[in-house]
């Protein structure tokens, strides 16, 4: 890649949204930019549930385009301005500014796209309810806008003879505006479900976070029990499907991995490099007790089989056996690190701990750091029980208790601090935004409203901004 004469800037065309995964996009993005020595301009429409209250907004932010000095735009490929005609969506924006295009979030022909594969990832999910939990009758529940989800999900039912329209809810049955939790569309679906169809059914899907809670929520509130009478399982993965009474299976959705990767295939594009017509990041099936399942960091020790009285292998023979016993297979900790010292007898587990903290402090992502040190804690759980299953002698499998112990506790005070410091993080900044909110809504005159706004800014450690004012004596064209 050669020298570059200056920074190079890059539009990124997203929207907001009620809950944070806008901004997690935003962040994936931002974080790419800064490795990259880029700049990152930020174009936001309203979230379409107020698309009624903010029409042509896409028009709008084109015209700021045309003003605007940039190298590339990234735009969010699924939001509705643009999936109602995404060719005439690119067409209007080359007639503004012919530039390299790029959709982050769903494929757009034409131009490259950043996403994940759903239909791949809605199978596996499919896959997870049919084949371990046995399930035949699924629910599934439309998104606000067509993607490939309900398509794969009518494949995999139909390869199955398990297809049944009564079990799909159409996306006309339950367009609710301003819903923002989905609490009224909830009721509506389960009125459907248990009111009109009178239905019975092992499972439920939903496209969306907050929409699996409100109708886990609404279910329990019938009187159903989740998992006994029937599963529930949503699409993202947000702090609503953690927190949930049962935690909701769901899909992690990569939104900052998506982010991430669509400003550096951008920056690929720019350097002239050739990019594929799509690129995939991957996604993850998070388990948890909704489904029916154990969480994925509790392991079923009871089915662990105790030793023989007399095995004793040796460190090479266990590491050799745990390397290759895909059940007790380790993903983070390192198993010769971890057997080296039990079988010194170290009371002082110091350099695993110092191996966690190092991995931890290098994520600087709540949820990415919360993820790992779930993965790590089960590493160390797995690596227990099978020091319990292969080995019979004492003195090791007490030094492995110890060493246990220690490293979650580790990993207790670790999630405390990423939980604690997380809070008072957004409540710092809250205090701050609203602060800087008053500030300006009380200040009059251009002057000293640049002079806020650049101050204001400066304290929330940002440091370029492009303001644009529009003179427009029309007060309903103003925006």
């Amino acid at each position: 890649m050669g020298t570059r004469a200056a920074r190079r800037t890059i539009g990124f065309i997203s929207q907001t949204g009620f809950d944070n995964f806008p901004t997690q996009m935003l962040g994936g993005a931002a974080k790419a930019a800064a490795d990259l020595d880029c700049h990152l301009l930020r174009f936001t429409t309203e979230s379409t549930r107020l698309e009624d209250a903010y029409q042509d907004q896409l028009d709008y932010i084109l015209s700021i385009i045309s003003h605007t000095s940039l190298d590339g735009i990234v735009f969010l490929g699924w939001m509705t301005g643009i999936q109602r005609n995404p060719q005439a969506f690119l067409e209007k924006v080359r007639a503004v500014r012919d530039l390299p295009l790029l959709s982050a979030g769903a494929h757009i022909e034409g131009v490259p796209s950043v996403m994940m594969d759903g239909r791949r990832h809605m199978r596996d999910l499919l896959s997870h309810l049919t084949d371990v939990h046995g399930f035949k009758r699924i629910v599934f529940i439309q998104p606000y806008t067509k993607d490939e989800r309900y398509p794969a999900y009518e494949e995999f039912m139909r390869e199955r003879n398990l297809f049944s329209p009564e079990l799909v809810i159409m996306r006309e049955e339950i367009m609710i505006r301003g819903d923002h939790y989905a609490r009224i569309r909830a009721k509506r679906i389960c009125s459907i479900l248990f009111d009109e169809r009178k239905l019975s059914f092992d499972a439920i899907v939903s496209p969306f976070a907050h929409e699996a809670a409100s109708i886990l929520e609404e279910s329990r509130l019938r009187g159903h029990r989740i998992p006994e009478d029937f599963a529930v399982l949503g699409w993202e993965d947000g702090e609503r499907s953690k927190y949930s009474v049962p935690p909701i299976t769901s899909l992690y959705f990569p939104f900052f991995e998506i982010g991430e990767e669509s400003c550096r295939v951008m920056v690929r594009l720019l350097d002239g490099e050739t990019v594929p017509p799509v690129s995939f990041v991957q996604a993850k099936l998070v388990i948890r007790q909704s489904c029916g399942c154990a969480p994925e960091n509790i392991l079923d020790t009871c089915a662990i089989l105790p030793p023989d009285d007399h095995l004793t292998p040796s460190r090479d023979e266990l590491l050799s056996s745990l390397q290759n016993d895909s059940d007790f297979r380790l993903e983070i900790l390192d198993p010769a690190l971890l057997l080296d010292l039990i079988f010194q007898g170290q009371d002082d587990p110091e350099p695993v701990i110092r191996r966690i903290n190092t991995l931890l402090d290098q994520t600087t992502i709540t949820i990415h750091s919360i993820n790992l040190i779930n993965q790590i804690q089960q590493d160390t759980l797995r690596f227990s029980c099978f020091l319990r299953r292969m080995c019979a002698d004492k003195t090791l499998t007490w030094n492995a208790e110890r060493l246990t112990f220690r490293i979650l506790l580790t990993l207790h005070r670790r999630t405390e601090r990423e939980l604690g410091f997380n809070e008072a993080l957004n409540r710092g900044e809250s205090h701050l935004l609203q602060g800087i909110n008053q500030h300006i809504v009380t200040t009059f005159g251009i002057h000293e409203l640049l002079h806020v706004i650049a101050e204001s800014l400066e304290r929330i450690n940002i440091k370029d901004c492009l303001l644009f004012l529009t003179s427009d004596p029309d007060p309903s064209t103003q925006r």
